[in-house]
């Protein structure tokens, strides 16, 4: 790998392309375009596959010129050319046939390098069409990704839907400011419906709170002189683990309440009671 540096310099030249360019169009910073072709870095494969892909060319192709290994057997892209009819600016110079370390000669003698490359509008719409491969495969990458998120999130939701049935939010008077969960709808499938409700009618409806003596209630009660509790709570064969917290405003004062159930029926112990 000793020739890399100079290989991928002169391949960079033929195809009049600066370092920033390179860098550009692989997608590696151009620090690294120079410390590559200084032999500062080694050329990894990732790194080699993505400078491939920035000369239009496969990585077998690429690794003949700069590191002299043999092609494979297998046809593959003709170097520079258009892949499905785009014509990329950057093309090597007349007569340079691929070759590590070969001269492009003329009639006239040694070819110059081409001009300066089209501008980063023809690159822009090279790349809408699908020409860069690489910018490609970091679409479908992130659309996977993008799709696994998804799939986990819809899975944590369900699991706080089951784990969480029922959550419940009252004024100061222990009336109903908003009600959601599996039990709330069950109850009645508007959940909003059963706003201004009193709290004790819900929660006996919700989790069989047993009328105005019931522990629940009172806990539901200490909770909104400003503390916060809870008790183990079970329900038609379901164990529950009941939350009350006050909700103060801006001046500290308790302007209602908040309360949960968490499911612990299938738990070998669930959380302790407050």
């Amino acid at each position: 790998m000793d020739d890399f540096g100079a290989q991928l310099k002169d391949l960079r030249t033929r195809y009049g392309m600066t370092q920033a360019d390179l860098a550009r169009l692989s997608d590696l910073g151009q620090s690294t375009i120079s410390a590559l072709e200084t032999g500062r870095q080694n050329p990894w494969p990732s790194t080699r596959r993505a400078l491939s892909h920035a000369f239009q060319m496969s990585l077998e192709e690429f690794d003949a010129i700069t590191l002299g290994t043999p092609p494979m057997s297998t046809p593959s892209r003709s170097m520079g050319g258009g892949r499905r009819g785009f014509a990329s600016p950057w093309q090597p110079a007349p007569g340079f046939s691929g070759g590590a370390g070969e001269e492009a000669e003329t009639p006239m003698g040694r070819t110059p390098p081409r001009s300066a490359p089209a501008g980063a509008a023809d690159r822009r719409a090279g790349e809408a069409t699908g020409d860069y491969p690489f910018a490609q495969s970091k679409v479908m990458q992130l659309l996977n990704e993008l799709g696994d998120a998804e799939q986990r999130l819809e899975g944590h939701e369900q699991l706080i839907r089951n784990l969480c049935p029922v959550c419940w939010i009252t004024d100061s008077t222990l009336h109903l400011t908003g009600a959601w969960g599996l039990l709330a709808e069950e109850l009645h499938p508007q959940v909003a419906d059963l706003v201004g409700a009193q709290v004790r009618d819900f929660l006996d409806a919700a989790l069989g709170a047993g009328g105005p003596e019931s522990p629940l209630l009172a806990v539901q009660r200490k909770a909104a002189t400003g503390l916060s509790v809870s008790l183990p709570w079970e329900h038609k064969g379901r164990r529950f683990i009941i939350y009350i917290d006050p909700v103060r405003g801006s001046e500290s004062n308790i302007t209602g309440t908040v309360g949960l159930a968490v499911d612990i029926t299938n738990r070998q112990g669930g959380p302790a009671a407050r």
